[in-house]
This record gives C-alpha cells, structure tokens and sequence, in this order.
C-alpha cells in the first residue's frame, strides 16, 4: 500500500474532491510549465487516481484551465477605489489591494502565468481576463483616462509589466514596496505622461 491509497480510498463530497485535485495542480504549475505536467502528475500530488483526475476535468489542459479560472474569480474580488478618491491616493491603494489578493492567491497566480497558455480555451481567458482588468482600470479612473484605442493599448502593456513585476515579487527577487512603488509609479507616468503623448 503506498502512502497515496489511504487518501485516494476516502470518500468526500465533490466539491472537497475538485477543490483537493486543484490545490495539488496549483502546486504543480507553479513550479512547472504546463507542458511538463500530467494528468498522472497531479493524481499522485492529490493522493488521487488518474481516472478521477479525468472524471473531474478532463485532460491536463481542462485542470490548467480550472486553475486559470479560479484565479480570474479571485482577482474580481479586489476592491478598488475610483474618481472619488485623489488620484495618487487612489493608485496607492489600489495597487495594494491587487497585491494582498495576489499574496492570498500566490500559487494560483504563480500557476497562470508560469504554466504556459496551451489549449484556445486558455487563451480565450486570459485575454478575457486582461479585457476585465483594462475595463476595471478605465472605470475607476475615468477622471484621468479617456476610452480611447490608444489608451487601451497602454493599458494592455501596463498589464503586461503587472505580470512580469508581481512574479519577481513572488518569488522573492524583489520586496512588497519596491513592488508597490513599481506599479504606482509606472500607473500614474502612464497617465500623466504617457498615454496624453499616445493619443496625439
């Protein structure tokens, strides 16, 4: 009997079953792209059969994209400020809200952006999920930025460096402030600066 069985053999509701398959694939596609990863990898991570790893999702790439999901719920949680708040202020704290969701979250965001965007389904949700993101960004700051083309290929690239940033942050190359500083600075060149010099 291996150290696995005890726990593949014990019954538990569904929801506890897919929440303990997707713990283990988080796990897994935050230290691996997603092509290094297998159905059979994530059963034995979550003490599982491979045939109930299927039966959940599917292939490897229904897991991935569980994953991905998971998170795109997780980031609407962040609770930002808008127009009513001074713009600096605004940035500030906005940019720390994202970041204590993403601390919460590490594995999974980790997971999204290291595990490789393989199947069309994947890649439909994550421009989705940049869409909402720039979307979100003109909403709260609709004071400062107009809806242009422009604007949103400004805001798209912003999106871009959040990412690269927020996964040196992660995995401890550089600290929350200097995180925070990088975003809020970038942020608010972008408006004062950037996007006017764009749009011209």
């Amino acid at each position: 009997m291996t150290a696995s069985e005890p726990t593949a053999r014990r019954r538990l509701p569904p929801g506890e079953r897919r929440t303990q398959i997707l713990a283990a694939a988080r796990e897994l596609f935050a230290q691996r792209p997603l092509e290094e990863v297998s159905s059979a990898d994530v059963a034995a991570a979550a003490g599982v059969t491979r045939a109930l790893v299927h039966h959940y999702f599917g292939g490897i790439s229904d897991v991935y994209l569980a994953v991905y999901e998971d998170l795109a719920r997780a980031m609407g949680d962040v609770r930002n400020r808008g127009v009513e708040t001074p713009i600096d202020e605004r940035i500030g704290y906005n940019a720390a809200a994202f970041l204590d969701v993403l601390a919460e979250h590490r594995e999974m965001w980790l997971a999204s952006v290291a595990g490789g965007i393989a199947s069309p389904e994947v890649r439909r949700l994550a421009r989705a999920v940049r869409e909402t993101t720039v979307e979100q960004m003109l909403v709260v700051n609709a004071d400062v930025l107009d809806d242009t083309p422009a604007t949103r290929v400004c805001l798209r690239g912003y999106v871009g460096l959040i990412n690269v940033v927020c996964r040196e942050w992660l995995t401890g190359r550089v600290t929350r402030e200097q995180t925070e500083l990088i975003l809020t600075s970038v942020f608010l060149d972008l408006v004062r600066r950037t996007v006017p010099r764009v749009g011209d």
